[in-house]
This record gives C-alpha cells, structure tokens and sequence, in this order.
C-alpha cells in the first residue's frame, strides 16, 4: 500500500482512533526510555530504561500490551486481516490503556518510597515514566471515546428484522377457549346418538369401543333401519294393489256379449 493512500486511510479515521494509534505508539517508544535515575552515597548515579532495573518485567509487559494494540490499529490502518476478540477492540484498547496506568502508578509508589534503596540519597523520574503516564491516559480515553462512539451507532442503525415471519407451533396446552367449542360439539353430539344407543343390539355398548367401530356399527345400524323401512314400504304397497284386483268387479267379454263372474 502506497504512503498516500495510508495517509488518506488515517485521515478518514475517527477522532477515537486516532488517539488510540498515538497513544499506542507512544506508549510502546516510552518503555525504552529512560524511566528514573537514582544517586547513592557514594556519588554514583545510574539510569534505568523502562525495560531495564528494578521494574524491568513491569516495562516488558507494558510493552506488550501497548505493541497488541498498535498492531490491532495498524492491521485496520493498512487493511488487513485482524484477529477475533471476545470483546470490541475499542474496549480492549482501553483496557490496555487502563492496566498501563495501573503498572505505571504501582511501579512509582514503590520506587520512589523512601524506604526502598537504603543507600539512595537522590530519585529522580525521567523523560521516559512522564511520556509513559500520558500515552497511557491518552490511549484508555481513546478507547472509551470510541466504544461509546460505537455504540451510538449500532443503536442508530438498529436490528434488521425478517420480512416475512413464519407463524410459530404452539406449544402449550389449549387456552379455555379454544376447549369450550370443543366440548358443546361433543355434548351435542351425544344428545343427538342417545336415541340411537338405545335401538342398538345389548352387545353393543357405547363407548367401551373405539370411535372408529362405533361410527362403523351406527352406519351399519342406519342401513339396516334404511332397508327395513324401504322393504315395509314396498309390502304395504303391493298389499294395497292387489286388495284392489281382487274387491274389483271381473268381466270377460265372449263375442257381443258379457258375462258377469262375480254372479
């Protein structure tokens, strides 16, 4: 990637960015800075670099922690691919920023305790410790001023919703109303096969069957009923006509003449 199109990326950055890429930096340079310089009392002085002297593992991880971020920065500077976090970068940026200053504040408390160097007559804090106190600063506000900037946006923009939304199974027991329908349905029904149950044969007892053989018997029952009623209709109409023929008056006609056979 050229240098111009690096320097049109940070330009287009975000104030909370930009604070959280020189803090970063700024941070990371300090720990190989001269933190303090001590005298004893033997007028021999010595100069200690972040890295170096008493609190040299407070400065090594100071330095890793601050290089993390820059780098996190400088992958979204130059485009390439970052690592996942459990958490938003703006907040481990701060998070950085805030365990810096916490080390930082640990290590000054101690050095410079009177009781510690019995044979230190002169403490002084250098360039190094200073610039280390204010990229720290600099980089937790920058994360916070981020996250917050972050999520202004993401309430901004909201959720996306489904346009269609498919009707979901229920799940719970049927609600009271939904069972009263059911139930005058199942009382009226009973009313209505009452007659019914009593003209079935004695071996058919309602209800200890399953529904499906008593719905089959009451068919059978109604043809049965259907049948019987179809073949008394029949009879008593066939009774009737030949009670007709036989009551009606027969005459036989022989040539001209005709002869009464009810004389």
């Amino acid at each position: 990637m050229s240098f111009e199109r690096i320097r049109q990326r940070f330009a287009q950055f975000p104030f909370g960015m930009k604070l959280i890429g020189a803090g970063s930096l700024f941070l990371m340079i300090s720990t190989i800075l001269p933190w303090y310089s001590d005298l004893d009392q033997y007028k021999v002085g010595d100069s200690f670099l972040g890295i170096t002297g008493p609190a040299s593992f407070v400065g090594i991880v100071i330095f890793l922690l601050s290089g993390s971020a820059f780098g996190l920065f400088l992958a979204q500077l130059l485009e390439r691919k970052r690592p996942k976090l459990p958490v938003k970068e703006s907040m481990y940026q701060m998070f950085v920023g805030l365990e810096s200053l916490f080390l930082l504040v640990v290590v000054a408390s101690i050095y410079f305790h009177p009781k510690f160097g019995v044979n230190i007559t002169l403490k002084d804090p250098r360039f190094g410790l200073i610039a280390a106190f204010l990229a720290s600063m600099v980089l937790s506000y920058g994360g916070y001023y981020q996250y917050k900037k972050d999520q202004v946006l993401e309430d901004s923009i909201g959720k996306l919703e489904p346009l269609v939304t498919l009707p979901q199974k229920r799940t719970s027991a049927p609600e009271q109303e939904d069972v009263l329908p059911i139930a005058h349905k199942s009382t009226e029904m009973s009313s209505r096969l009452s007659p019914l149950k009593e003209r079935l044969p004695r071996n058919f007892s309602f209800g200890e069957v399953g529904a499906a053989r008593g719905h089959t018997a009451l068919q059978q029952h109604r043809k049965v009923e259907y049948h019987d009623t179809i073949r008394e209709t029949v009879s008593s109409s066939t009774e009737k006509t030949l009670g007709k023929e036989a009551h009606a008056p027969s005459e036989e006609t022989q040539g001209s003449y005709k002869i009464r056979m009810d004389l």
